[in-house]
């Protein structure tokens, strides 16, 4: 573990850090706690495949039509 941040803080910003939304100034620390901590580094490894894999995936499946009107459908009458 390094000075920076802990392993519970470093899982708890993985996710908008993997998708580059951490908050400023803590990209860095992260990555430094990743890089020497072993089992995060193992969890954000499997993390950063798991995601690539989704956005590979995803790219190739399209909602059916139906249904993605009935979900705009339902938002809208949602909205305020």
């Amino acid at each position: 573990m390094t000075e920076g941040i802990d392993c519970d803080r470093a899982l708890a910003e993985l996710q908008d850090y993997l998708q580059r939304e951490e908050t400023p100034g803590l990209g860095p620390l992260i990555e430094e706690h990743i890089e020497r901590c072993a089992p995060c580094f193992r969890h954000a490894s499997f993390e950063r495949n798991f995601l690539q894999m989704l956005g590979t995936r995803a790219a190739s499946i399209r909602c059916p039509d139906a249904l993605r009107q009935r979900v705009l459908d339902a938002l809208r009458r949602q909205a305020p």
